[in-house]
């Protein structure tokens, strides 16, 4: 009895605390479809619908949330429970729409699932912006040790991980923002010369439909790289500007980049895509491993690596180079332009960010504040409101800590995946670079 009025007693100074913060739906991911199974939120689903195989495989993919949201129309907002489910048929390949299996306030949902959730607690705080160290049993009191703290490491990068890979959006949010930093831009004019060094082979006509894919193999600046990609360009002779592009999880860089390259190439620049340690489907190769995704050393040396492929093909001008990604590939982005800045003229990105430095620990895949700090190239970002996979959060915290020239937009309607290709977004891009000298 005591653990229940202990459990429920920080839900409710959550939910004052949140309260006083700001009503903005934020949510985060406290199990998935193997745990539910699994039974880790200790209550029964009815309508489970479990098939008799050891994989534990069932009708219908599952997510469940903690989420602070508005509750009784409106009138009042609440720490929710909210189960998401999809039917997925094995018989047919087309996606089924997400729908609501359950949502209800977490202090009326069984004390089982109040225990699980109120690991995710501080998880939750920590995506609406604030801090909360005094949830008993997750962080400490001691402001330095819970930055050192074991315990907070384990939940916040299982959290994350989970956060980054479901992409479940069932909130509708109210108010479209944009938020402008105008100031002049940095000079850039030191650009790497052509190296020579790894093998590099493309194969293919760039200037096709499908575009050329390129291998680069052996040793570069002292690190052995073996890298593969796609390439785009323009009809003619050049010399071109260019765009490295990064895609997300779960993509690769034949996917993302032909997609948006087939775009961008019309706007008359040279696009380049590398497979990076959460690409899924193709082979990574190196440097890096699976463990070191998103704005890790090893993704930010792949873009590197990228810009020297384009320094060797002749038609591009080095002077003039953007870098583009989304989600874990805008990750990638921010910590390339802190890690390279001779490499970029322009940086953009969607659906990215950061972390404060006091959650950020090694192997998480979204960049630091401090990397963030280091950027002196001029970035635009973008976000829709409609995005549980990465919270809208992080890139205004990403906005907050910029130091270089820099605009940023938040979509009203616009979910993870749609800010990706959305004209309007697709736009602005467009006239960033060019208001920064990239045509």
């Amino acid at each position: 009895m005591e653990e229940q009025e202990d459990i429920s007693g920080d839900i409710e100074n959550v939910e004052h605390y949140l309260g006083e913060l700001f009503q903005v739906p934020v949510g985060v991911c406290i199990a998935d479809t193997q745990d539910i199974v699994r039974d880790a939120l200790g209550y029964e689903i009815s309508d489970m619908r479990r098939e008799p195989d050891p994989d534990c495989v069932t009708a219908f993919q599952y997510v469940a949330r903690i989420e602070w949201a508005p509750w009784n129309d409106g009138d009042s907002w609440r720490l929710m429970y909210a189960l998401y489910r999809r039917e997925c048929g094995h018989r047919s390949k087309l996606s089924k729409p997400v729908e609501v299996a359950e949502r209800r306030p977490l202090l009326e949902m069984p004390i089982e699932v109040q225990r699980h959730a109120h690991h995710y607690l501080s998880q939750l705080v920590a995506a609406a912006g604030g801090e909360w160290p005094l949830l008993r049993g997750t962080t400490s009191l001691d402001p330095l040790a819970r930055k050192c703290s074991p315990e907070p490491v384990s939940w916040f990068n299982e959290v994350m991980t989970r956060v980054l890979r479901v992409a479940l959006v069932v909130s509708l949010l109210c108010g479209a923002t944009a938020c402008h930093h105008r100031v002049s831009s940095i000079d850039s004019s030191a650009r790497p010369a052509p190296p020579a060094g790894p093998a590099l082979t493309i194969a293919g006509d760039p200037e096709s439909a499908a575009g050329a894919t390129w291998t680069l193999t052996g040793t570069l600046d002292g690190r052995s790289v073996d890298l593969q990609g796609i390439l785009l360009k323009p009809s003619g002779p050049g010399p071109f500007p260019a765009v490295v592009l990064s895609h997300g999880a779960g993509s690769t860089a034949l996917s993302y980049g032909r997609a948006l390259g087939t775009v961008m190439r019309t706007w008359g620049l040279v696009c380049i895509a590398t497979n990076y340690t959460h690409a899924r489907g193709a082979l990574i190769g190196m440097p890096g491993t699976l463990l070191e995704q998103g704005a890790s050393a090893a993704n930010a040396f792949r873009a590197h690596a990228a810009m020297t492929v384009l320094a060797r093909l002749g038609y591009v001008d080095v002077g003039r180079v953007a870098a583009h990604g989304h989600s874990m590939g805008a990750f990638v982005t921010t910590a390339f332009v802190a890690d390279y800045p001779g490499d970029v003229r322009v940086a953009s990105h969607t659906s990215g960010g950061v972390l404060l430095d006091a959650l950020h620990i090694d192997g998480i895949p979204a960049p630091s504040v401090a990397q963030a700090r280091r950027v002196r190239t001029p970035y635009q970002w973008h976000h829709g409101l409609v995005d549980f996979a990465v919270p809208f959060l992080l890139d205004r915290r990403f906005d907050l800590v910029l130091n270089a020239p820099h605009e940023g937009y938040l979509y009203r309607r616009l979910r993870h995946a749609e800010v990706a290709e959305h004209p309007e977004v697709l736009a602005r891009i467009r006239t960033w670079y060019g208001a920064h000298g990239l045509f």
